[in-house]
């Protein structure tokens, strides 16, 4: 269901046996070694791929960082050359909530600072335990050099340095917040009374 029917058993701290055993189709991320056969003797950055996932029927990819053999960073990106993504943004909105709760924090990110391509991006954003998780929407732009909209799901170590340098040090003005926000206008109503499954 949901989230679970891509990213299953892929959390924090999650053993690299563990991942490999639950997702059986993952390859190394690493382009060297991509066409080796993953082994438990050899813990290495993980790449999922789906060219239509079982879980919004989009291009997924997923990419899950080891360090000492357990999870401490994922990373997983689901596109759509489709621009009218309300539905898809709601599915996969209440997929987050319903794994992490309706405590997230609203947060503003500014995506390709300084370039032509700049543009904020609003982000939903839970502080747990043992990770930090990010959650959001890019749309497509016609100034990208392939235009696709993204759906973003995140997880990180509290203090990061990415997530520093994505949450701290390119700020948003409050023209940016608000028109990211609005962007999400016709997602948020629906979002309210999801409940968390536990």
């Amino acid at each position: 269901m949901g989230l679970d029917s891509v990213l299953k058993g892929i959390v924090m701290g999650a053993k690299f046996g563990d991942v490999v055993a639950a997702h059986p189709e993952a390859k190394y991320s690493d382009s060297d070694i991509y066409d080796i056969p993953v082994s438990l003797e050899q813990p290495g950055a993980l790449l999922i791929t789906h060219e239509k996932d079982p879980f919004l029927g989009l291009h997924a990819a997923a990419n899950i960082g080891f360090k000492d053999g357990v999870v401490y960073e994922l990373v997983a990106v689901w596109t759509c050359e489709d621009d009218n993504m309300t539905d898809l943004c709601k599915r996969f909105f209440t997929a987050a909530i319903q794994r992490h709760g309706q405590t997230y924090l609203r947060e503003t990110i500014v995506v390709y600072p300084r370039a032509p391509e700049e543009r904020p991006v609003a982000v939903f954003v839970w502080h747990e335990k043992d990770a930090v998780v990010l959650a959001f929407y890019t749309p497509a732009s016609l100034l990208d050099p392939h235009p696709k909209s993204a759906l973003t799901y995140a997880q990180f170590t509290p203090g990061d340095p990415f997530l520093v340098d994505i949450l701290e040090k390119n700020p948003p003005t409050k023209e940016q917040r608000e028109q990211a926000w609005k962007g999400l206008a016709d997602v948020l109503p629906a979002l309210e009374e999801v409940k968390q499954i536990k």
